[in-house]
């Protein structure tokens, strides 16, 4: 496994960090899978640091508004950045059939998504599919809604398990359910979650 590395992208609002067993959780479980040992990212600590430098960014406050921490790891945290929060506006998805992709961990190296993502023509990002059935977008997952069902759903076939898919499960705000591409259309909308934004409407193209 040497060379690989993956990374956590954090929302940080007001200072704290959002979610942040989760993102424990996920970073630890995968370095335990690469590379056979128990470590937890002290993600606090890094962040505190960002604190102590706080008088040389006089353009914003750390304790207000919302930033992106993005910490890249292996075995151990190789570097990490913490900037402001710039949302992309993500309006479109294209379908994008794919049925070998595998991205069940955080990989640094996204080549394969981005060569998929490229196949977006006008729309926004892109919606994979593989082997029929729904996945996620380039950098989030997905969620829908049926006709005359009110209720919010997420693929059980997803590609990773997102922080934020995690939290909205736990709480039972959202359930795991198949979609398969023939049925698309029988949703009425669907949404796009991340780390980073609350579930965002969004429409499919084919």
């Amino acid at each position: 496994m040497n060379g690989v590395t993956f990374f956590e992208t954090i929302k940080v609002e007001n200072g704290k960090i959002n979610n942040l067993d989760l993102h424990i959780k996920r970073s630890s479980e995968t370095i335990l899978r690469h590379y056979g040992i128990i470590y937890a990212i002290p993600f606090e600590h890094l962040l505190d640091g960002y604190y102590h430098k706080e008088h040389s960014h006089k353009e914003y406050s750390l304790q207000n508004g919302i930033f992106k921490f993005r910490v890249v790891y292996s075995n151990r945290v190789l570097n990490h950045t913490l900037t402001p929060y710039s949302p992309q506006t993500v309006v479109t998805l294209k379908v994008v059939d794919c049925n070998d992709i595998e991205y069940g961990y955080k990989y640094e190296n996204r080549s394969r998504i981005e060569s998929l993502r490229a196949l977006r023509g006008e729309c926004d990002d892109i919606f994979i599919v593989k082997n029929g059935y729904a996945t996620d977008t380039s950098y989030g997952n997905i969620l829908f809604k049926f006709k005359n069902d009110n209720n919010l759903y997420t693929p059980t076939t997803f590609l990773l398990k997102g922080t934020k898919r995690d939290f909205l499960l736990s709480k039972g705000l959202i359930s795991e359910r198949e979609l398969r591409i023939e049925n698309i259309l029988e949703c009425e909308s669907f949404y796009m979650i991340n780390a980073m934004v609350d579930p965002i409407s969004v429409t499919v193209v084919f």
